[in-house]
């Protein structure tokens, strides 16, 4: 090697060590445009590729049908295995804030491949939205 070779080599090096003693930023996460499109049903990232949820059945809602009922249709995606999750539901006013009290987190355990029915009913009249959220078992 020449002397203009290895002066590009170590050029290249140090500008490579200066390039990773940079501290990277994330960006700060965005706020949601539309509030009704966050979803109803959020599950938790590990759980993501192991559940299915199905069309959720919801009565309750006019002003003679008594307090809001939501029923969640949701399976497992594993095969063979069993998996332990915690879910609970959260009912919302007109304005989209939470109702109190919110509800418990329940515990389930989940064969594989079988579809099991989340229920909750709301405790407030006031009730006229909902949220699902599910979660590993802790």
């Amino acid at each position: 090697m020449n002397r203009p070779e290895i002066a590009g080599l170590i050029a290249s090096i140090l500008a490579g060590i200066g390039g990773c003693a940079q501290p990277t930023y994330a960006p700060p996460p965005t706020p949601i445009a539309e509030p009704a499109a966050y979803p109803q049903i959020v599950v938790s990232p590990d759980l993501a590729r192991w559940i299915a949820v199905d069309r959720p059945i919801v009565t309750g809602q006019g002003d003679h049908d008594g307090p809001l009922q939501v029923s969640v249709p949701v399976r497992t995606l594993t095969r063979g295995e069993s998996i332990r999750v915690q879910y609970r539901f959260v009912f919302l006013d007109e304005r989209g804030r939470p109702v109190h009290p919110e509800g418990d987190w329940r515990y389930e355990r989940m064969a594989s491949r079988v579809q099991k029915f989340f229920e909750a009913g709301a405790l407030d009249e006031r009730a006229v939205d909902w949220r699902l959220e599910i979660r590993t078992a802790r």
